[in-house]
């Protein structure tokens, strides 16, 4: 417990999360990130980045590295030792859905309280996802370790891909490493991804269906649309954009009419 804080402790069934009157004690580092850290940090890079032209996937495994390194920091920041054991926190929203993932992990179904059968999450792929440390007999302290750094790897996978698209694009290297830093540094992203928030997927599966549309890869634009539509709800609409952003990219590189395209697309 910090000096001065008065802390309240949430306990849904298999973690803790840990709140304050001005909000969430461990989030003032990440908010600061989206503003001058952030572009302070991206500006060298990109000063570094235009100095080191010859080595691009070194300059972009220095970035990648340097938020891995920010995002351990900060998810050891939301931590609380409770009788000697380590737990993680993430948010109420997460826990929600965390506490449906151990019921069905533990055959009570895909329930909040036994015997209620209330669809009461948003996220199902992300709950069922959720599921798997619980299966695996992790204790519920550390269930949402897991999940926090699945969600920190969708994050770096999202900028990783975002920079593969502008690279093949031949975009200026400093603006392809402001482009990545401005994904895995954001500050609203940042904090979903230690919240335990399922945005991170989306954000992982938008990149996914843009890069396999320029690298001609269906699979893992079909991918990324499946995801997006079970993530939650309003991926629909990001899939829908997406698609109709894949329609207009076709259309103006063949010129064909725009009903050839679509039915190229949507099929017979």
């Amino acid at each position: 417990h910090r000096p001065g804080v008065t802390d309240q402790l949430y306990h849904y069934g298999n973690a803790l999360e840990l709140l304050s009157s001005s909000g969430y004690t461990w989030r003032g580092f990440e908010e600061q990130l989206g503003r001058v850290e952030f572009a302070i940090l991206a500006s060298l890079f990109a000063v570094v980045a235009s100095r080191a032209s010859g080595r691009p996937r070194a300059m972009i495994a220095g970035a990648a590295a340097a938020f891995a390194a920010i995002f351990g920091d900060s998810l050891t920041r939301a931590t609380a030792r409770i009788a000697g054991r380590l737990y993680f926190a993430i948010s109420d929203d997460a826990l929600i859905s965390m506490r449906y993932a151990r019921n069905f992990a533990e055959g009570r179904g895909l329930v909040y309280n036994a015997g209620e059968y209330v669809d009461g999450y948003s996220n199902p792929l992300w709950t069922l996802l959720m599921v798997i440390p619980h299966a695996l007999g992790v204790h519920e302290g550390t269930t949402t370790l897991y999940v926090v750094v699945f969600g920190g790897l969708c994050l770096l996978g999202a900028g990783l891909l975002s920079y593969a698209v502008l690279e093949r694009e031949e975009v200026p290297l400093p603006l392809a490493v402001f482009a990545f830093l401005a994904i895995v540094f954001d500050a609203s992203t940042f904090e979903f991804a230690i919240s335990g928030l399922e945005t991170t997927a989306l954000t992982l599966a938008s990149a996914a269906v843009i890069y396999g549309t320029y690298a001609k890869r269906s699979w893992l634009v079909a991918t990324g649309f499946v995801v997006l539509a079970l993530s939650r709800a309003d991926g629909s609409v990001v899939a829908l954009v997406l698609a109709a952003w894949r329609v207009r990219e076709d259309k103006l590189a063949t010129s064909e009419p725009l009903k050839v395209v679509l039915r190229r697309h949507v099929g017979p």
